[in-house]
């Protein structure tokens, strides 16, 4: 019982392109293989899509199954029919790419799936970790860049798992840098004011507006190192004058 050529091509197209929208949409999938390329993103794209494909499969079975139930037909029956095999390639193609877009859909709609499946990848290695704890804590970072310019504050953004993930956003509310001689942190700008005066005088949506311009974007190709901050800690160990008047916290 032969089958026309353009089908099957069709059919595997759909198991990867199925596949594809798994791995590229929906949450479960997307941030783990975010960092893949090549032949291992062709090779997961495959797999989800065969699991996809069995999946079709077997719902198809099973309403053929029912239609012969309340049909009184035998199963063998569709399976002597050529058109029931002529058919099968492009139906099941078509419940391939619907399947993994409606349950990519569905799932992502679930709450917190996202940062729950974000934070899974995050915790695979130390940068992307710290992050993490920092986000879920509302702790403060301090980021060293290759120019010895440092910035202390808030994760504002940080790229997704992705395959070039490239950079950082911070709030800060400190700025200075690191000494020459020993690269010992001083911190010379405090920037609490300024989010003070926007809170006062601003409405909310300018509020918004009014901080996002005081986001620092570092390329992670230019940190280099990056730590949990605590300024009571520091205000404590810090020697020179400038960390007394920086750090005045209430």
């Amino acid at each position: 019982m032969g089958t026309d050529p353009s089908s099957t091509v069709i059919f595997v197209l759909s198991v990867v392109t199925s596949g594809y929208i798994l791995a590229g949409y929906c949450y479960a999938f997307r941030y783990r293989t975010a960092r893949e390329s090549g032949h291992r993103l062709y090779l997961t794209c495959a797999t989800l899509g065969v699991g996809l494909t069995l999946i079709s499969l077997l719902f198809l079975f099973a309403v053929a199954l029912l239609f012969c139930l309340f049909s009184h037909q035998h199963p063998r029956v569709l399976l002597d029919h050529a058109s029931s095999w002529e058919l099968l390639f492009p139906v099941v193609s078509a419940f391939n790419v619907l399947i993994a877009y409606s349950g990519a859909k569905i799932y992502n709609s679930l709450e917190g799936v996202k940062y729950t499946n974000i934070r899974k990848v995050w915790q695979k290695d130390d940068f992307s970790a710290l992050l993490a704890y920092a986000t879920s804590h509302r702790k403060l970072v301090a980021v060293t860049l290759r120019s010895r310019k440092v910035y202390v504050g808030l994760v504002a953004r940080t790229n997704e798992p992705h395959w070039e993930c490239s950079h950082i956003t911070v709030l800060p509310l400190y700025s200075g840098f690191r000494r020459e001689s020993d690269l010992k942190l001083q911190l010379t700008n405090r920037y609490e004011e300024v989010f003070d005066y926007f809170e006062r005088e601003s409405s909310e949506e300018r509020q918004s507006d009014g901080i996002k311009d005081f986001y620092v974007v570092a390329p992670l190709s230019d940190i280099v190192s990056s730590h949990v901050f605590n300024p009571e800690i520091y205000k404590r160990l810090g020697e020179e004058p400038v960390v007394s008047s920086v750090l005045d916290l209430q």
